[in-house]
């Protein structure tokens, strides 16, 4: 079982090994790819080259150098990554806030199974009979898995009702906030645009209906994203997730 920690009380980190040392990574199941923060891989003398591309929900193009063959620890698990991102956090955080040596994405996680409990705050990996014991009392949930940049990046989206017909909404514990429900989906939904300010920050609460699971009540904003939705911290609070990406399987529990 691994401990997750609240970095600056808003993202989620855990303890990585890497490089013969104990390292403080962002967890973020929304980043796509894993990335070494760029000081720590000057400090390593690591092979930087080439270019990784991608999008954020915003729409905003990101693009990265890469680092081949990286091999880190996780929890006394080891994980090789074929490459993994060369991240700035120089542009990404605020400038007083403490160094982070970079961020642990689904794509390190690819062929394991485990699960999220964001009651705990922990992570913990699955065999194949506790994950047969943990799931359970859970609910299995419709989901996709979206591979972008070349094929490094990996996401996954649950499916949400939406009259019958179903939208696909990305999880992210890297979104501090509300829900985001983009407009196009909103409309379908009946849901007026933010009126204000403060309930655009702070969010609406609402109803959404998962698909194979109870309806849910969430803080959500309205905002144009190039997904149907983004389903962050106000959603994943008392809850717990089991992931088994290599079978592309996902329950959803509550306490």
């Amino acid at each position: 079982m691994i401990q997750l920690s609240l970095y600056q009380n808003v993202l989620w980190t855990l303890d990585v090994q890497f490089a013969g040392r104990t390292r403080r990574f962002f967890f973020d199941t929304g980043a796509g790819v894993s990335c070494i923060a760029q000081a720590l891989a000057a400090e390593e003398e690591l092979d930087t080259w080439g270019r990784i591309s991608g999008f954020r929900m915003s729409g905003r193009r990101m693009d990265m150098a890469r680092c081949d063959n990286v091999t880190l620890a996780i929890g006394g698990r080891t994980f090789h990554h074929e490459s993994m991102g060369i991240v700035d956090f120089a542009g990404l955080l605020p400038p007083d806030w403490p160094a982070t040596d970079g961020i642990i994405a689904l794509s390190t996680l690819a062929e394991q199974a485990f699960t999220l409990d964001f009651t705990e705050h922990t992570l913990s990996f699955e065999n194949d009979q506790s994950l047969t014991e943990r799931t359970e009392t859970m609910q299995p949930l419709s989901i996709r898995l979206a591979r972008v940049a070349g094929g490094l990046s990996l996401g996954v989206f649950v499916a949400v009702d939406v009259g019958g017909r179903y939208a696909w909404f990305e999880l992210d514990t890297g979104n501090t906030g509300p829900a985001i429900v983009a407009p196009h989906i909103a409309r379908e939904l009946g849901w007026p645009q933010a009126k204000h300010e403060e309930e655009e920050r702070v969010g609406a609460l609402r109803t959404l209906r998962l698909y194979g699971a109870a309806e849910v009540r969430t803080a959500t904003v309205v905002r144009d994203i190039i997904y149907d939705g983004n389903l962050g911290r106000s959603f994943f609070d008392g809850t717990s997730l089991c992931f088994d990406l290599k079978r592309g399987r996902l329950w959803y529990g509550t306490r």
